[in-house]
């Protein structure tokens, strides 16, 4: 035991004192931080140091060789000993003797190969003892880089500099494609919706029907009685059915209407051949009018006018009777019975001094059976025979209705043009021709005349219930084909006017749905507007004024426009789905499609913003079908995006295909004919580089996603990948995944550059634990080391020391971020290969003392603690290995590490029974 402890006493003592000179002029000791040279002169020696870049150069002033102790004779030889001094901080020395003085001259010896400084330089501090007198140096290395560590960060700093230039220049030129974006955005849905000029290549316009002014019989005939213009015979004669006839006419005069029909009755009972029973007859019919027995008395004239084709012509009973019974049915609608009473009394009574009425009324008949041509024929009679203007006027400015009911406005316009001509003081008496003929003049498209005949008709009759036809109308006409805000203000009041002035009218719903969409939204906020919709504009049958047919585009389009401008956006596309299956008239079916097509667009978009891929991806599943078909007006960018979100959440395949379809539509979109494709294409050099390197990357991803194994996939990835520069956003994806691709391709040091890249773009804890294995693959632990301790931060930094998943990383295959007990575990057996045993076990130790377990990272601290050679610390592992020795295994690997340590116990156990 006393010869053991002599020789570590030895071996303590040289690995202190590398080398002593046994001169007493100077001694070179070496120290683990530093070196000291001692040199055995007085105070009266003047020294000067000079420290350079290769060594020292000390200056003993007023001394010789003699004075430090060379024999006579002997200079060189002394010298000479003294040019093998040196350690591992100095190289040699030299002494020389020049003009009165000594001069000694040291070369530094300086760390090289890894270790090797940048800029090595010697620290150096001289000090004097007085017992005993001597000149002491003390010198080491100064801290700082190593050769490659700052070659690293040279490049680093370039490459750091560089990505801030193509930063900035990105950050500017993606400004500029936000603004873009920005532009197109508004350009989508604000300009198609809200200032794009009125007209038929972008709206619906819906068609009035005709608005036939009514002939006002009444003033010719009576509908009411069919006697009130009649004159009875009142007789004279004292025979007893004459006095028969005089009570019931007096009874009739008084208003005992039940007396007159049981006066007759008796009259019929007594004297059914009586001269007075056809007036009586027709009485009688009167009489059942007034009491309300209106069948009773219909079926009485009906006779009348039977009878009177036995008998003699002229009877003005029959007139009366026919003339009642045309009017009556006429207007009750019973078109049929009105015709056949009105060609009777013109067959009857030709040259019956107003039969021009007759003649109107049979026209009257056949507008409504739509008998046109014949009808036709009976407006121009009456235009070429009525007795006067005013009466002639009646018949020419309804034949225009005829043709505006076949929608043949042409025909319409001519007439009514020759109506105006021949009778223009008669016109103020037709309101209705007015609506008509603007109307006839807007669907032909002489706008600026029917502009100028629905301004008249509004200052003419601002009562007219069909009014609300002229200010609808004008109030498209002003908006026609023009943005000018003033002519845009200008419609806005007209469809107001619609709405205040015929608050009831079909006119006020539709230029509601005029105004929806933009501006002040007619007064509705987003919910008015939909229960607008849902109620009155879907339940609007026009109200007999409107042809329905394209009524339903015209509200769909509407429906569409106001929801793109007032919102929800998320109801637009669940809008457009419903009303499509409605809507039939195909500019209406692409109107809608495009805005619904744009906003899911929009909204995919914005679900990738938000990292809403999952959602972005079943949302496009869902409004698929929808989308347009047309890729002039459809961009295209989200379809990149929806592949990128595809390949991120793993569903490679689904990625392919996004992919594949954004290139086909692409392809289409450049081949169109004699189309600008500068708006779906514009862009600067760069913006083009920066496409293209999204379309590349995009198909790459996708195909690295659904294929990394076969080498075809990994051949076609990395091709793919070469287009996506720096300056790209994806350009930290594509390190990541050439680095997987190189590392499974064997070829660690350019996977290793690659990870690096990534490393430097973003600070992931799983690129950078997957950097750190790497570097120690590649047999640089120091590096490693220092990578490990990053990790190692990022876990400890993190909530509850876990790393929150992340999804781009972990679905391009990256390795998970290992526990942090592996992570300290790898620094610890970095250290313990660098020889570093204490700086080991401290790690281990700070494992433990946070609560991480584990009989690995305990045996390894044990270990770690025996190896620094510490009496203390050697104890402390004994009592590690001891506890680790007798506890509880759950698996293998801790059976394992237990075993180890029972081995490791066993093993020290001996040495101390052999010491």
């Amino acid at each position: 035991m006393i010869r053991s402890h002599r020789i570590v006493t030895l071996f303590l003592f040289i690995s202190t004192f590398s080398y002593a000179f046994a001169s007493d002029f100077v001694h070179v000791r070496t120290y683990p931080t530093h070196s000291r040279m001692t040199f055995r002169i007085d105070d009266s020696v003047s020294t000067e140091l000079k420290n350079t870049k290769t060594g020292f150069e000390l200056h003993l002033r007023g001394s010789n060789l003699a004075d430090l102790g060379a024999a006579s004779g002997e200079g060189e030889r002394w010298k000479a000993g003294y040019r093998k001094l040196n350690d591992m901080r100095l190289d040699s020395i030299e002494v020389s003797e020049i003009q009165g003085e000594i001069v000694i001259q040291g070369r530094w010896k300086f760390p090289t190969g890894p270790l090797a400084l940048a800029n090595a330089k010697m620290e150096l501090f001289d000090y004097r003892d007085k017992f005993p007198p001597q000149y002491i140096i003390d010198f080491w290395v100064k801290e700082g880089p190593t050769i490659r560590q700052q070659e690293m960060k040279q490049k680093q700093e370039a490459y750091l500099m560089e990505r801030k230039k193509v930063s900035e220049f990105t950050e500017k030129n993606q400004a500029r494609r936000l603004a873009s974006i920005k532009e197109e955005e508004a350009f989508q849905s604000s300009m198609r919706v809200c200032e794009t000029p009125m007209s038929t290549e972008n709206d619906i316009f819906l068609k009035f029907s005709t608005i036939h002014q009514k002939v006002d019989f009444s003033r010719w005939i009576s509908i009411t009685t069919p006697d009130a213009k009649f004159s009875y015979y009142r007789t004279g004669k004292k025979t007893r059915d004459a006095k028969y006839v005089r009570l019931a006419l007096d009874l009739y005069k008084r208003g005992n209407w039940g007396l007159v029909v049981r006066t007759l009755d008796f009259l019929d009972k007594e004297y059914p051949r009586s001269d007075y029973q056809t007036e009586m007859k027709f009485l009688r019919a009167n009489a059942y009018l007034r009491m309300g027995m209106e069948q009773q008395a219909i079926t009485i004239l009906k006779k009348i006018i039977g009878e009177y084709n036995k008998g003699e012509k002229g009877s003005s009973v029959a007139l009366y009777a026919a003339m009642f019974l045309a009017g009556r049915f006429l207007d009750s609608h019973l078109t049929l019975a009105a015709m056949e009473n009105f060609l009777w009394l013109i067959q009857t009574y030709p040259d019956y001094g107003d039969v021009w009425i007759f003649h109107l009324g049979l026209a009257e008949c056949l507008y409504a059976l739509k008998q046109t041509e014949r009808a036709s024929k009976e407006y121009q009679w009456v235009k070429d025979n009525a007795p006067n203007e005013k009466a002639r006027a009646e018949g020419a400015f309804r034949a225009g209705d005829l043709y505006m009911a076949r929608y043949q406005y042409e025909a319409a316009i001519a007439t009514y043009a020759s109506a105006l001509r021949d009778f223009k003081n008669e016109a103020a008496l037709f309101p209705d021709f007015f609506l008509n003929r603007g109307e006839a003049l807007y669907q032909v498209g002489q706008i600026e005349i029917a502009k100028q005949v629905f301004r008249e008709s509004v200052e003419l009759y601002a009562g007219h219930p069909g009014g609300w036809r002229a200010t609808l109308r004008l109030g498209e006409i002003v908006a026609n084909g023009t943005l000018d805000p003033e002519k845009i203000k200008e419609s806005r009041d007209w469809f107001y006017e619609t709405i205040n002035r015929y608050p009831a009218s079909p006119g006020a719903t539709l230029a509601r749905l005029r105004l929806l969409p933009c501006g002040d939204h007619g007064g509705m906020d987003m919910f008015a507007s939909e229960q607008f919709f849902t109620n009155i504009a879907a339940k609007f049958d026009g109200g007999g004024e409107v042809i329905m047919t394209n009524y339903e585009d015209f509200r769909a389009l509407a429906h569409i426009r106001a929801l793109v401008t007032l919102g929800p956006e998320e109801e637009i596309g669940k809008v457009a789905f419903k009303d499509l299956q409605r809507v039939k008239d195909p500019l209406a079916r692409k109107k809608i499609i495009l805005v619904a097509t744009e906003s899911v667009q929009r909204k995919i978009i914005r679900l990738i913003a938000d990292g809403k891929h999952y959602e972005a991806l079943s949302f496009y599943t869902a409004m698929s079908p929808l989308i347009s078909k047309d890729t002039e007006s459809e961009r295209l960018d989200y379809l990149l995006a929806l592949s990128q979100s595809a390949s991120n959440l793993g569903l490679g395949t689904f990625g392919e295909k996004l992919s594949k379809i954004y290139q086909e539509k692409l392809l289409r979109l450049k081949q169109r004919p004699n189309r600008a494709i500068a708006q779906a294409l514009k862009s600067d050099g760069l913006d083009v580089e920066i496409k293209r390197a999204e379309e590349e990357f995009s198909a790459a991803k996708a195909a690295w996603i659904s294929d990394s194994k076969s080498q075809a996939s990994l051949e076609f990835v990395k091709e793919k990948l070469k287009n996506v520069k720096e300056e790209s956003k994806f350009f930290y994806e594509k390190e990541i995944i050439l680095g997987l691709i190189e590392e499974k391709q064997g070829n660690l040091k350019a996977s290793l550059a690659h990870v690096a890249n990534a490393h430097l773009q973003k600070s992931s804890a799983r690129v950078t634990a997957w950097l750190a294995y790497l570097t120690l693959k590649a047999d640089d632990s120091k590096d490693a080391l220092k990578i490990f301790k990053e990790v190692e931060n990022q876990i400890l930094e993190s909530k509850d020391h876990k790393i929150p998943d992340e999804p781009i990383e972990s679905n391009l295959g990256i390795p998970p971020v290992p526990p942090l007990t592996v992570v300290i575990i790898s620094e610890g057996e970095i250290l313990e290969t660098m020889k570093k045993w204490g700086e080991a076990s401290a790690k281990y130790s700070q494992a433990i003392d946070i609560g991480l377990g584990g009989n690995q990272l305990a045996f390894q601290y044990a270990r770690s603690l025996i190896k620094t050679g510490d009496v203390a610390g050697r104890e402390k592992a004994m009592a590690v290995l001891e506890k680790l020795s007798v506890s509880e295994a759950k698996d293998e690997k801790e059976k394992f590490w237990k075993r180890m340590a029972q081995a490791t116990l066993a093993g020290e156990r001996n040495k101390e029974i052999v010491n």
